[in-house]
């Protein structure tokens, strides 16, 4: 979502709000707020030499279907590894699916080393769900979730090769070789792609699709002399609060035609008031309230916009301005400490 002044796009998910141990990806890397007191003396060491079981699949094993409570794991004969990533589903949800890999997610999970039978994270002793984005997580999390349901309960197994291959994690006593067990129960996903029939507001200008991103004709439609909204397709999911962060696609056009913003075609945008780059505040409040999933269609006049105009993309002072901006994803403001 665009900006005030030369302002840049930031993502504000913050570390605190996220689990150290899945943001280091597969490289072992950077784990600085894991729990100290499991990291073990000297380097991590390929447990190789340990005789472990092949697990061709996840048939035999059980798990709770107690959903949003803390799972029980049966039927794993430990030490196992196994060659591919898979996954099962222990419940079926009936909500939206995660839409792709770089989706934002809100889960409660447990994490279970292979190799020991240790659990090595637990959402659900922290007492709080987690919120992450799944191109920040290891690729076995990130393709065990892709495509479940809100709702869902799902068990995976995460090769070592989508884990902490070559490095290791010791921080949580993880290393090379070591096959991963999660329990995931999947309470939030981000929204695919917002789609459905748009309304045609009188005041507005028009906004038509063309292959999934909104195309806005300024052409007929009267210049704005105070801010407005009307959403154009309304979504079923979490309503925005004024202080949330908010993961989002929009496109902005000036009252002459002019498209001078949009970043539907790339990857969705996180805002959020608390950030140091902050989103354009006439823009954010009048998409306050609206739920996600919704398209919603924002005016604002020169005065309000751009009183000063804006070097970068250069716009003159007071340039009234229409957006259209998709809500996928909205989340609190994590708490610190």
């Amino acid at each position: 979502m665009f900006h005030s002044v030369q302002k840049r796009f930031v993502k504000v998910l913050s570390a605190a709000a996220i689990s150290a141990l899945m943001l280091t990806g597969c490289s072992g890397g950077n784990a600085d707020n894991a729990d100290s007191s499991a990291a073990p003396s000297g380097s991590p060491s390929a447990t190789a030499s340990v005789q472990k079981k092949k697990l061709g699949s996840l048939d035999d094993v059980k798990v709770s279907d107690n959903f949003g409570e803390k799972p029980t794991v049966e039927g794993i004969d430990y030490p196992v590894e196994v060659e591919e990533t898979m996954s099962k589903v222990i419940v079926e949800g009936d909500g939206a699916e995660v839409p792709n890999d770089n989706a934002t997610v809100e889960v409660h999970y447990m994490g279970i080393n292979g190799t020991t039978g240790e659990t090595f994270d637990d959402s659900y002793n922290r007492g709080s769900s987690t919120y992450f984005p799944l191109d920040g997580v290891i690729k076995g999390f990130q393709k065990g979730l892709v495509g479940k349901k809100e709702g869902s309960r799902v068990l995976i197994a995460a090769a070592s090769s989508d884990g902490y291959d070559p490095m290791g994690m010791p921080q949580a006593k993880i290393n090379p070789g070591d096959t991963l067990f999660f329990v995931v129960d999947v309470i939030r996903t981000e929204q695919p792609a917002v789609s459905g029939k748009m309304s045609s507001p009188a005041g507005f200008p028009k906004v038509s699709d063309q292959d999934g991103k909104p195309v806005i004709d300024i052409a007929g439609a009267a210049a704005p002399k105070e801010a407005a909204s009307a959403v154009l397709v309304e979504g079923k999911g979490r309503v925005l609060a004024d202080g949330d962060i908010l993961k989002s696609h929009s496109v902005c056009t000036t009252w002459d035609g002019k498209q001078y913003y949009s970043d539907f075609g790339n990857k969705a945008v996180i805002d959020a008031k608390a950030s140091q780059q902050k989103p354009l505040e006439p823009l954010w409040q009048q998409l306050v309230g609206k739920k996600e999933g919704s398209r919603v269609l924002v005016t604002l006049p020169g005065s309000v916009a751009y009183p000063k105009g804006n070097p970068n993309p250069p716009l003159e002072p007071n340039t009234s301005v229409a957006c259209v901006v998709d809500i996928l994803f909205t989340q609190p403001i994590p708490k610190q400490g």
